[in-house]
């Protein structure tokens, strides 16, 4: 594979390989339109005329013109997975980015316009010593005179150069210097230095800076590494605008600046310097840059007179981000809590907001222990709501867990007489200590007949979870009208939830489904139409009778389906036994 590769195209086969969010094709249909031959490594034997006709249309639509060739494609599916899976760990050498640059006036301007976006960046003058940080990292002396100007060893560079880090981030620091090539905390890896605000624990969510350090030559392995690191760092932090990350062998710098645009999309920019001509005043820059300044502004919260602080986060979804948090100075592992910050500007509608507070101050008047707990709530400057317990994402479920889902529905229709409306795998928790039980996110929550109405957001015919909608609903937004709340939304939900958390494949195969719907622009009813029309293929394959276990769950939807008090009781005989026979 010798042929060069655009830097976006090297990201993503390099993500996809590691085995995260994307799809063969789409690694095609983004690298075809530069190098139609990567197609060959990167499509694996069609199991469909319909996938080799949806792969034909994307090389189209990437500027490919010679689309014939995808059907003389013959080669091992085995071979081809194999490959791509040795790029999990870098890029390979062979990649040749795009954006590359030597020590010239068209690099200098390439940062100033880069430095833009560092909100505060100065460039200090510090020309009288940059020629002394250079020779802290080469022999010098008569003692030397072998190696006289030759780089030090490796591990004497790491160590100096945090000393120096050090010295460049002034008397009055933001960050702390912390020693992470071995500390692995992103995705099983990790950058040679990490600098954090202090006060922060090291993670994901708390890196500001990177650097990554390299002997000899800076090569396309390592700047693969920055950009994978840099690319962690905005996924575990939904509300990051930016992310920048250094590589250097201390003789050439090169600063690296991912970005998310309006529309969620990364954006790549890099630029180079030599180190004696200018690149440790760039670097000086950034290590006393404040935090925001680099794309780092967690938000920070009064509540009640008390400040909170988010030091990790938990999630993200339409209306909001959702942090763990903990009163300031508290430290993160006292008192921490989970605040809910809702993406809403003035005009726009805060009905989710004052729905899910609502339902909250009713669940604390009928408390359920597997329900959350509102502590505090504001509406200005921003919506946010603070609630406990704090809960990590259901690996697996075990039988305790899917009687407890039942139990919370229960309580929800015949209690509170809601519908959550919004039932699907990432909106069940479990806590740290004990693994115990509780449902999030109740913003999409309607009443029941017979009760008093929730806000609704205007216009809006319904504003749940579509891909594990039932068939009301998706019979009703076909048509366009008001979907009347009633039970069995949540419980057809829930059996759907629990198939794919106890079937993995079909957990990746709803993260193909929801980047379809993504893709699928506008919001009149040709668009809604197409959107429930995937989402009814999808659980008509999923859910086929000649599969094993198939029926059992159609069977199961039906009954979800069902009129009658016994239903919930139904449900738990009906799930206990497919799941965990023998008990």
């Amino acid at each position: 594979m010798t042929e060069s590769l655009d830097l976006d195209v090297a990201s993503v086969l390099a993500r996809l390989a590691r085995g995260s969010s994307g799809t063969w094709l789409q690694a095609a249909a983004l690298a075809v339109s530069k190098q139609p031959v990567i197609l060959k490594m990167c499509i694996v034997k069609a199991d469909s005329d319909e996938v080799a006709k949806e792969c034909v249309d994307q090389c189209i639509s990437s500027g490919m013109e010679d689309v014939e060739m995808l059907k003389q494609v013959s080669v091992n599916e085995d071979e081809i997975v194999n490959k791509l899976k040795k790029l999990m760990k870098v890029p390979p050498s062979s990649y040749s980015f795009s954006v590359r640059f030597t020590d010239s006036q068209a690099t200098r301007e390439r940062f100033i316009n880069m430095s833009r976006q560092f909100v505060g960046f100065k460039v200090p003058d510090i020309k009288d010593k940059e020629a002394s940080y250079s020779n802290m990292f080469t022999h010098t002396g008569d003692d030397h005179r072998t190696l006289k100007g030759k780089m030090i060893p490796e591990k004497s560079m790491q160590v100096i150069f945090m000393q120096l880090l050090e010295k460049l981030v002034g008397e009055k620091p933001h960050y702390k210097v912390v020693d992470t090539h071995t500390s692995k905390f992103l995705d099983a890896r990790s950058p040679d230095i990490t600098l954090i605000q202090i006060g922060q624990h090291l993670g994901a969510f708390s890196a500001v800076l990177l650097i990554e350090l390299q002997r000899h030559d800076l090569d396309n392995e390592h700047r693969g590494r920055v950009l994978y690191y840099l690319e962690q760092l905005m996924h575990n932090n939904a509300g990051r605008t930016s992310a920048v990350g250094v590589l250097t062998n201390t003789e050439v710098m090169e600063v690296f600046l991912l970005t998310r645009n309006e529309n969620g999309n990364q954006e790549h920019q890099s630029a180079s310097y030599t180190m004696l001509d200018g690149g440790w005043a760039i670097l000086q820059g950034l290590v006393q840059l404040d935090p925001t300044g680099l794309g780092w502004d967690p938000p920070v919260v009064t509540l009640n007179e008390i400040r909170y602080l988010a030091v990790g986060e938990l999630g993200c979804g339409r209306d909001g981000i959702v942090y763990e948090a903990v009163p300031e100075g508290s430290g993160s592992s006292s008192g921490i809590m989970a605040l809910k910050v809702f993406r809403l500007k003035a005009s726009d509608d805060t009905t989710s907001f004052h729905v899910e507070k609502q339902v909250l101050g009713e669940i604390k008047d009928r408390p359920h222990p597997s329900l959350p707990q509102l502590v505090a709530s504001s509406n200005d400057p921003q919506c946010v709501l603070l609630t406990k317990p704090v809960v990590r994402a259901l690996e697996h479920i075990t039988h305790t867990q899917l009687v407890t889902m039942l139990d919370v529905c229960k309580h929800l229709h015949c209690e509170l007489k809601i519908v959550s409306r919004d039932m699907e795998p990432k909106h069940w928790g479990g806590t740290k200590a004990g693994g115990k039980l509780c449902l999030l996110d109740l913003s999409c929550a309607a009443a029941l007949p017979g009760r008093e109405p929730l806000p609704s957001p205007a216009g809006v015919i319904y504003n749940g979870t579509l891909i594990y909608a039932s068939e009301d609903v998706l019979d009703s937004v076909t048509r366009g009208v008001l979907c009347t709340p009633h039970r069995q939304q949540d419980l057809v939900a829930l059996v759907k939830t629990i198939f794919v958390l106890t079937h993995p494949l079909a957990a990746e195969d709803v993260q193909q489904l929801s980047l379809k719907l993504q893709d699928i622009k506008g919001e009149d009813q040709a668009a809604v139409k197409k959107c429930v029309q995937l989402v009814r293929s999808f659980w008509k394959q999923q859910l086929r009778a000649d599969r094993a276990g198939g029926q059992a769950w159609l069977d199961l939807v039906k009954t979800a389906s069902s009129d009658g008090d016994d239903v919930y009781d139904k449900l738990q005989a009906g799930l206990s036994v497919l799941i965990y026979p023998g008990r």
